[in-house]
């Protein structure tokens, strides 16, 4: 009562003076007033619904597609206050509160039109020139915004401001509670603000030339604008300058156009229910929250990746989700970051819907279906017909002369079109520039085509299609989503979709043991087709079965006493009349029923045609030929059809058509009979003609450890999916995607596009390396005081890998590379200085060098070791010299020299050498020379046997293969006998085994080697006697 009070007071001080607007805030006030005392009255203590939801204004306008209106409903009691027509049925609408009355936009005329809530009329129709338009509102303000532009629609006259040009189009766009409108513009990623018909823009966030837009989006977290950026993981409050607060996390990036909610500006206690941004993931299947008070964030799971999510809603710490794909309602309690029920309204997998919170409550709307609903944390509160009859007393229909008939008291069915752009209603942002355009509604069952190539299931013309109606009961709803019905035969794209269900057809569900639908199965719901509604005596009507949740038995009714059973039947009445034609479907103790009414007329009267046909594909590329088949009623006996490309033909129910360019095309079919003629049209979507896509990756091919690579997509071809393998274990999707390395390595980077045509991949190799860190300059140097003419060295000792070692040695003259001499010739104290860089900076180092005047000339002087060294073996030369030489020149006497102060040389054949030193400082010179013996190696003995295997009497050879040159050789032969020959020949008289060795000398030593042979005696000579 205080709230009511509170807003009464702020409509009296805002409306002065305004009799129109006065009017509007009593009637509104008295509605709402009587609704609260009918809660009081009817929702006693105990009461779920009383209890659970807090009804402050309990009534909301929502859009009904199927019947062409805007429904005013009451959800606290679920009636039906007013109904105004603002299109015909099956047209494209969307709507939205706006202080007390209602902003509709019907998509499929291009119109816009304003009802006050005081009059319940239309007080102002806007053309929209055949743009399309969508409503941002938010209680008591709405904006307008078609194109580029934007107009704020007056709460009070429902008038539209005048247009402001941002220039571009917007996307993401929310509103304050200062009723300013905030959006991101899709071409510059600046900030856009339209305040009191003024249009500034800001400069957002980081690099927008590289950013995508469409993951930014504008939400209102307790009526303050946030920015919510979801490729940068972060959620931050606006000013109204345009400048951006504190940031708030998300979990993660979201892939695609983001789907925001925030808390709804309810004026709830802070401390009890916290300030949040809710952001839908369908990549993931899971929800992400950002507690923009605290500065945390959190995520929860709702469903599986690749699920279709709408935008989240929040109503006091309850944030509800609509997961398209399974048709439910996710709910989940904010504080603890939990799902805590599941609802399905039975719109199917793939259908959709729209939830929207208006004065603390939410609302889901199937714009499509009959069927509404108020939601709380629980699930379902009360569930809405918007098909049902206002109650008595309320208005039905539009204002003036354009009173037509309501939806409701149509009958048959209309063609037009089924689909849902984007989020309906006061959600807020409708139908956003980039956003997916939502699931399309075809058959009764609401299911979707996930695309153009995969045509509606709409019935053919051809047939009426009586949709249920909802139950009048309200069944216990199924926390669980409903399983998918087996697939049927795939039906033919048509130019009608399936209608509502006409006034004079009813359904109804009973179960004889419970209410609930089991978890396993789609509930139980008759429904059928039939192919006409209006004959002639005698005329054979068609009906088909259309039941979900796989019926066991049907049974047919005709409304003149004969029945039939099976999924299909057919019926000819001879006699004139209205037939109510009654299904009845069975499925274990579950029944559902439908009803509607076949109307025969008398022979001689007239009956014109209805034009209808099909048509092989919907979407095609420019080249492609469609076939189109007309399936007409009324026995029409000519046609004439027009494809929309300038061409046309006429005479025959059946016709190909080439269409040569890309574009929308509308093919339009005229029957005639001598009764009459119809009109049927449909449109046909051709692309461009695609080829193979060319996939290229542009991007670096050197990358740092820990930094973020950004990887572009170049391809040609028009490619529809960019898919990417890091060769890391991880992979993205996207044009532009960023990645961060973990560890040094080479990756392949692969890129995988593709589209109808086909598919393509191409590789990028990435070398990943750790990450430069600015160098540390250090060095050594030895001696640091010298004399005039001594050589000093200097030694790097810098870190972090220096690219370059530059030394300044103070005297003029410089150096370069990690070890360096150097000689000063003049006394003095020199600042010695070592540069290091590397590309991530420089670093420098010092240190003195005390040069005195003075010193002689050197004294040549050296050792070396071995002493007696051997062929091959390495020598290391060591200079003794004193008085500081500055230079070395060495002879080592064997016509090799050297330049260095320590050398080190190995002699190739032995011999005597005399080594020379010469050395030299600027003083003068001097040389000493020492004689060095190199001796051979001591031998390495071997040898081999010729003529094994050894009998006695033959000659074995004993042949010499020792190494480094014995000159000395002495055998034993193993039987007592010796040779000194290199290489003897010996000769066995008995048989045995024996060991012989070779001893082999030089002067360096003495090796031996031994080998074991056998001698065997001589083999027997075969011989015999004979007498």
């Amino acid at each position: 009562m205080t709230y009511l009070l509170e807003r009464v007071a702020q409509y009296v001080s805002a409306l002065r003076g305004d009799r129109k607007a006065m009017v509007a805030l009593v009637q509104r006030s008295l509605f709402v007033l009587a609704a609260l005392v009918a809660l009081l009255v009817v929702f006693r203590p105990g009461n779920r619904e009383s209890a659970v939801v807090d009804y402050r204004d309990p009534t909301t306008w929502l859009s009904s597609s199927a019947s062409g209106d805007v429904v005013q409903v009451n959800g606290a009691t679920g009636d039906i206050s007013a109904r105004i027509e603002v299109g015909e049925a099956r047209q494209q609408i969307t709507a939205a509160d706006v202080g007390g009355g209602a902003v509709a936009v019907n998509h499929s005329a291009s119109s816009a039109s304003l009802v006050d809530g005081a009059s319940l009329t239309i007080a102002n129709t806007v053309d929209l020139g055949g743009a399309d338009a969508r409503v941002v509102a938010d209680e008591e303000i709405a904006f307008l915004v078609r194109g580029t532009t934007v107009q704020a629609v007056d709460p009070a006259t429902l008038a539209l401001s005048t247009p402001v040009d941002a220039e571009e189009s917007l996307t993401g766009a929310a509103i304050d509670r200062d009723g300013t409108f905030w959006a991101v513009g899709l071409e510059t990623g600046d900030i856009v603000r339209v305040a009191n018909g003024e249009l500034r823009r800001f400069n957002g966030p980081g690099d927008s030339a590289q950013a995508d837009l469409t993951a930014r989006a504008f939400v209102a977290v307790n009526g303050r604008a946030h920015l919510v950026d979801a490729e940068a993981r972060q959620v931050r409050p606006v000013r109204s300058n345009g400048s951006l607060g504190r940031a708030t996390c998300l979990t993660s990036r979201v892939e695609g156009v983001v789907m925001v909610g925030g808390s709804a500006d309810d004026g709830l206690d802070a401390d009890r229910v916290p300030a949040v941004t809710v952001v839908a993931d369908g990549s993931t299947g899971t929800t992400q929250i950002a507690y923009v008070d605290e500065g945390r964030c959190a995520s929860v799971g709702i469903g599986s990746p690749g699920d279709q999510l709408g935008a989240p809603v929040e109503s006091q710490g309850v944030a509800f989700v609509p997961n398209y794909t399974t048709g439910e309602i996710v709910i989940l309690d904010v504080a603890s970051a939990s799902v805590i029920a599941r609802e399905n309204l039975g719109t199917g997998r793939n259908s959709a819907f729209e939830l929207f919170e208006h004065d603390s409550i939410v609302w889901f709307n199937d714009p499509n279906a009959s069927i509404a609903a108020v939601l709380d944390r629980t699930g379902l509160v009360r569930r809405i017909d918007k098909l049902a009859a206002a109650t008595a007393g309320d208005i039905l229909g539009t204002a003036g002369d354009e009173v037509g008939v309501s939806a409701v008291d149509g009958t048959g069915t209309v063609p037009g079109d089924s689909t849902l752009p984007g989020n309906s209603g006061n959600v807020g942002n409708v139908g956003e520039p980039g956003d997916d355009p939502g699931p399309t509604l075809g058959g009764p069952d609401g299911s979707i085509a996930d695309s153009a190539d995969d045509p509606v299931d709409a019935l053919p013309s051809s047939t009426t299609s009586s949709t249920l109606l909802p139950v009048a009961e309200e069944p216990v709803a199924n926390t669980e989503p409903p399983q998918q019905a087996p697939p049927g035969p795939e039906p033919t794209p048509t130019t009608e979709a399936t209608a509502e269900a006409p006034p004079n057809t009813e359904v109804t569900s009973t179960s004889s043991t419970s209410s609930t639908v089991p978890e396993a199965e789609d509930p139980l719901i008759a429904d059928f087709d039939f192919s006409a509604s209006l004959v002639r005596e005698g005329q054979t009507v068609f009906f088909t079965d259309r039941s979900l949740g796989s019926p066991t038995s049907w049974t047919w009714t005709f409304g003149d006493g004969t029945t039939a059973t099976g999924p299909t039947a057919q019926k000819a009445w001879e006699e004139e009349g209205r037939y109510t034609v009654t299904l009845i479907v069975d499925r274990d103790d579950e029944t559902s029923r439908i009803q509607t009414e076949i109307q025969v007329l008398p022979e001689g009267i007239p009956v014109p045609p209805q034009a209808n046909f099909t048509f092989s594909s919907a979407t095609i590329e420019a080249g492609e030929s469609v076939t189109f088949t007309d399936i007409s009623t009324g026995e029409p006996t000519s046609w004439n059809w027009d494809f929309g490309d300038g061409d046309s033909t006429s005479g025959r129910p059946e016709v190909s058509h080439v269409f040569e360019e890309a574009g929308a095309f509308t093919v339009t079919l005229v029957v005639a009979n001598d009764d009459g003629e119809d009109v049927a049209s449909a449109v046909i979507t051709v692309l461009d003609k695609v080829d193979k896509p060319d996939a290229i990756i542009q991007g670096d091919a050197t990358a740092t450890v820990g930094a973020s690579v950004v990887f572009s997509s170049a391809s040609t071809g028009s490619p529809t999916s960019h898919r990417w393998d890091f060769g890391d274990g991880n992979t993205a999707q996207g044009e532009s995607v960023r990645h961060t390395f973990t560890e040094a390595g080479t990756y392949r980077v692969q890129l995988f596009v593709e589209n109808s045509a086909g598919q393509d991949s191409d590789t990028l190799t990435v070398v990943v390396s750790e990450p430069v860190i600015k160098p540390v300059a250090r060095f050594e140097a030895n001696p640091t005081e010298v004399l005039e003419g001594q050589l000093v060295s200097f030694v790097s000792l810098s870190l972090n890998n220096p690219d370059t070692l530059e030394w300044d040695f103070g005297d003029g003259t410089y150096g370069s590379g990690p070890t360096v001499d150097h000689v000063y010739d003049d006394e003095g104290n020199y600042l010695v200085t070592l540069t290091a860089t590397n590309s991530a900076g420089v670093d420098t180092a010092q240190a003195r060098i005390e040069v005195e005047e003075g010193g002689e000339e050197p004294q040549a002087s050296f050792s070396f070791t071995p002493k007696n060294p051997g062929v091959g073996q390495l020598v290391s030369f060591t200079d003794n010299s004193a008085d500081g030489p500055t230079a070395w020149s060495w002879d080592m006497g064997d016509g090799t020299t050297k330049t260095v102060a320590n050398p080190s040389h190995a002699y190739a054949a032995p011999g005597t050498y005399t080594v020379t030193l010469v050395v030299s400082n600027a003083i003068g010179v001097d040389s000493t020379t020492r004689k060095i013996k190199v001796r051979l190696p001591k031998p390495a003995a071997s040898f081999r046997v010729e003529g094994l295997p050894g009998q006695i009497g033959e000659p074995l050879r004993f042949v010499d293969q020792s190494s480094n040159s014995p000159n000395a050789w002495e055998w034993d032969f193993g039987d007592g006998t010796f040779s000194t020959e290199a290489n003897p020949v010996h000769t066995y008289s008995e048989p045995g085994t024996y060991t012989v060795w070779l001893t082999v000398f030089n002067a360096s030593g003495s090796d031996a080697e031994s080998m074991v042979i056998e001698v065997s005696p001589p083999a027997p000579v075969a011989s015999f006697q004979f007498a």
